[in-house]
């Protein structure tokens, strides 16, 4: 299956579109010392973060062997990699997988966003080298995929995709969508807009 090209603001059926799959990838990949962080929000009906944040939101403070001592992975159907802090690794650097099954049956919307976060100015995506964000079926089928510096380049938080449950299936939005703010850690850019 060659890549889907998903227009910004498209829907996609994913119950009937992909068949028998449940599991989806979001990767993120970038090159030298920036770091990017995958995050994933809990939404209510209203599309409002759930309360409380900490099991919520699969984030690098609660990701696997993160340096806080959080619990790992706290929020049911959504599972974070690890946090990369500098863009060295072969292909996605982190990762973010939802399981469509083992999601609670309070959370009506997962979003998944891509931060940018520094201690000091903040550093904006066209900033970053080869900044991409792509979405894979359980299969490791590309679905779509944004270039960061190009779509998002003074941002340094950006609502990637949205999965939503609407008549017993799940659909994926394609939003990428860059969010006010502009921080230097661009996760409160996230929350401010979904709180």
């Amino acid at each position: 299956m060659s890549t889907l090209v998903l227009k910004k603001n498209d829907s996609l059926n994913l119950s009937k579109a992909i068949a028998s799959l449940t599991k989806y990838v979001v990767g993120l990949s970038w090159d030298e010392n920036t770091d990017l962080d995958a995050v994933a929000i809990c939404l209510d009906q209203n599309g409002k973060l759930i309360t409380p944040d900490t099991n919520n939101i699969a984030y690098y403070g609660n990701c696997t062997k993160n340096k806080f001592k959080n619990a790992e992975n706290p929020v049911p159907g959504l599972t974070h990699s690890g946090d990369a802090r500098d863009g060295s690794a072969a292909g996605d650097d982190e990762t973010i997988t939802v399981d469509t099954l083992a999601l609670r049956p309070d959370v009506a919307k997962v979003v998944i966003a891509v931060t940018s976060y520094t201690e000091g100015e903040p550093t904006i995506f066209g900033a970053a080298s080869h900044p991409v964000a792509k979405l894979y079926d359980q299969n490791n089928k590309v679905l779509f995929e944004v270039k960061l510096a190009e779509d998002a380049p003074f941002s340094t938080a950006i609502a990637f995709v949205e999965f939503y449950k609407e008549n017993g299936d799940w659909k994926v939005k394609h939003l990428s969508q860059s969010l006010d703010g502009c921080s230097a850690n661009g996760l409160v850019d996230v929350l401010n807009a979904y709180q």
